[in-house]
């Protein structure tokens, strides 16, 4: 967990009917992208010796969309396949326990 005032979340649009997200960016305040949080498809599956971060996703698009300014507390839970009940019950639900 961490607390980044000011921080940014960027989630990538859906690209195909099975599979909802395939990497999601949080981004400091000054433009530096929190890879430990930030989780790609499929560069941090287990065994997957493909992860780089300069590679993110994140880096390859040339206009990202306007921000959604949302006052308050903010809260981004993200897990790679979130869609699929297993990764629900056990990657995202355990994790709102934590807040």
């Amino acid at each position: 967990m961490a607390t980044i005032p000011q921080g940014r979340a960027w989630v990538m649009p859906q690209t195909s009917w099975w599979q909802m997200c395939e990497t999601t960016a949080i981004v400091t305040p000054d433009n530096y992208l929190l890879a430990d949080v930030s989780p790609e498809y499929p560069g941090q599956l287990p065994g997957c010796d493909r992860h780089d971060v300069r590679q993110h996703r994140i880096f390859r698009i040339d206009e990202l969309p306007p921000l959604t300014e949302i006052e308050g507390t903010v809260a981004v839970v993200t897990a790679l396949s979130a869609n699929v009940y297993f990764h629900w019950m056990v990657d995202v639900l355990p994790r709102l326990e934590i807040l």
